[in-house]
C-alpha cells in the first residue's frame, strides 16, 4: 500500500513507517459531515448500505442497512484526530477543533499511530498548513 500511494504521488514519506497524505475532495466533504457525528457519538459513525436480499442475492434500491463503525478519537489542544488501528497499519485524519481538515497520516508495520507522533508531524508542518 505504501509503495502504491507514493508511486501515485498521493503520499509523502514522513519516516520509514509513516506517510502523510491528503484526502480527495469527496472524502473531505464526507468527513466534514461525519466528524461532528463521530465526535458526539464517542467514536461511532453510521454507514448506510443497500440491503441485500439473501434469497435473490440482489440489493434493494429502496431499503438501507445500517452498520456502525468505531473510530479512535483523540482531542488534543486545538486538534481532533480520528482514525483506526489495524493489524498492519493505522491511520489518523487530523482536523482543527473547528472541523477544518488538515491532512492524514498512515503508519505501517503493525504499530499504532500515537498522539505524540501525530503532534510531532503536525508541529513540523504548521508553516506549510498556514499557506
Amino acid at each position: 500500500m505504501k509503495t502504491i500511494l507514493r508511486h501515485l504521488g498521493l503520499a509523502r514519506g514522513v519516516s520509514d513507517s509513516i506517510d502523510r497524505l491528503a484526502l480527495n475532495v469527496e472524502e473531505q466533504v464526507f468527513w466534514r459531515e461525519m466528524l461532528p457525528i463521530v465526535v458526539s457519538n464517542g467514536g461511532y459513525g453510521m454507514i448506510y448500505l443497500p440491503k441485500v436480499d439473501q434469497e435473490k442475492g440482489a440489493t434493494g434500491k429502496d431499503s438501507l442497512a445500517v452498520k456502525g463503525k468505531r473510530y479512535e478519537i483523540e482531542e488534543v489542544a486545538e486538534y481532533v484526530l480520528v482514525g483506526m488501528d489495524g493489524p498492519n497499519e493505522s491511520y489518523r485524519h487530523i482536523f482543527t477543533s473547528g472541523g477544518r481538515y488538515l491532512f492524514s497520516l498512515v503508519c505501517y508495520g503493525g504499530e499504532d499511530l500515537d498522539v505524540s507522533t501525530v503532534l510531532q508531524v503536525l508541529e513540523g508542518n504548521v508553516a506549510q498548513l498556514a499557506n
